[in-house]
Order: structure tokens, then sequence, then C-alpha cells
């Protein structure tokens, strides 16, 4: 978790939590540009979250985290599949 740089960590309260785990697909999709160079489309892999939908939405995973004015230094998210 951050909050304005990378690694800075966040502030005391409590957080609802969306996960996603992007990967490549393997479908090409067109960008609409054409590659001045070569005069091709420009490609790019459409990525895909290999994760459960309901983990991109906060309000249906329910997932939250309370950091504490001291501080926590890991967070440990366990997924289940039913």
């Amino acid at each position: 978790m951050t909050t304005l740089k990378e690694n800075d960590g966040v502030y005391p309260g409590q957080y609802w939590i969306i996960i996603t785990k992007y990967e490549q697909s393997g479908e090409l999709i067109k960008t609409g540009e054409i590659d001045s160079e070569t005069g091709e489309d420009i490609l790019f892999e459409k990525p895909v979250n290999r994760l459960p939908k309901i983990y991109e939405n906060y309000h249906e995973s329910q997932l939250r985290v309370t950091v504490p004015d001291s501080g926590i230094r890991d967070i440990v998210l366990e997924l289940t599949t039913r």
C-alpha cells in the first residue's frame, strides 16, 4: 500500500481493498494508431485479471484492513475458492 510515492506506506485508518492479478491474455488489440516507421497498426497485448471479479470491487469483496497509529509492516490476505 502506498500514499504519495512508491513504498511510502499509508496513513493510519481503515482501508477497503481491491486485489487484481493481471497477466497477458495472448489477445492482440489495435490501438488505432499507425507506426510512423513501418506504416503498420500499433498493437498491444490485452491484459486479463486472473482473479475472481468479486475482488475487483471493494463493495462486493468486503476486504478491509485497519492500519493502527503504530503502523504495520505486512498485511496477509488469503483468497479462497468456493
